[in-house]
């Protein structure tokens, strides 16, 4: 077991210029490289992160070697109403944007467990719906996907379907050692009309530069160390224009708990 170190620059912006904000604890059950992992802050973008470099078998035993959505939680009947009207509303949103036909849109859901978005796109319009994700959890379970990809974003299965017009990622690029080079990859995928719906845990309620870690601690969805990054508005915006695209839209939501970003191709 490793002993706590920072060398880990900013994900966003790339500065090894960072502040320790505190440690935390880990908050799942798996042995991994560290115990104890520090809170770092980038001044440059004021993106927040973990200052550890987790190896290959830390993200193996968090995602190959364990279960994501095994909870009863993700068939039940309310949740699934309250996330067709949350998806179904955001998605109604991006392809009027960009005016799209619903029953000619491609959308392309990357790390997309039960899939919602590819399932109110599917409803709504009977778009091509690609699903990706690197287990095969919910694969079998979700009809409404006209292929489920297990595999990374890569897989020449995804490009053959594409230009996309909305590629959906939500609650993802938080578990992205590399975001920026992430969304590269992806933008490689985007239609040049399309949009990238992103949605992740931004700060917990009330939390500002100089709140103590302890409510950091305490937050819901703090998860140490599945969570590796959370981005503020000008983190987004420097990763969208180092990955060839645009941030245009930024809200917050949940009291500030989380963010939605609407990117497009520059």
């Amino acid at each position: 077991m490793q002993t706590m170190m920072e060398n880990r620059p900013c994900p966003s912006c790339g500065s090894a210029d960072t502040a320790f904000l505190g440690e935390v604890q880990k908050t799942m059950h798996q042995q991994f490289s560290f115990e104890r992992f520090s809170m770092q802050r980038c001044p440059s973008c004021e993106m927040i992160f973990l200052g550890q470099e987790l190896a290959r078998d830390d993200f193996a035993a968090m995602y190959e070697q364990s279960l994501q959505f095994d909870g009863s939680v993700y068939r039940d009947q309310e949740t699934i109403r309250i996330a067709k009207e949350y998806y179904g509303s955001c998605y109604r949103k991006l392809i009027s944007e960009i005016g799209t036909v619903p029953t000619d849109a491609r959308v392309l859901e990357v790390g997309a467990g039960r899939a919602w978005m590819c399932m109110v796109a599917d409803e709504i319009g009977k778009a091509i719906a690609v699903a990706q994700d690197v287990t095969a959890e919910c694969a079998t379970e979700c009809p409404w996907v006209d292929i489920y990809v297990v595999g990374e974003i890569t897989d020449p299965r995804i490009r053959e379907f594409g230009p996309y017009d909305v590629i959906s990622i939500t609650h993802v690029i938080e578990h992205v050692p590399q975001p920026v080079k992430f969304l590269a990859a992806l933008r490689s995928l985007l239609h040049e009309r399309g949009r990238m719906f992103v949605t992740a845990p931004h700060r917990p309620r009330g939390w500002s530069h100089g709140s103590p870690m302890s409510e950091w601690e305490t937050w819901s969805l703090n998860h140490v160390p599945g969570h590796l990054q959370y981005f503020s508005e000008r983190a987004m915006q420097v990763a969208a224009n180092d990955s060839g695209m645009q941030l245009v839209g930024w809200s917050l939501h949940e009291e500030g708990e989380a963010f939605e970003a609407i990117l497009s191709r520059t």
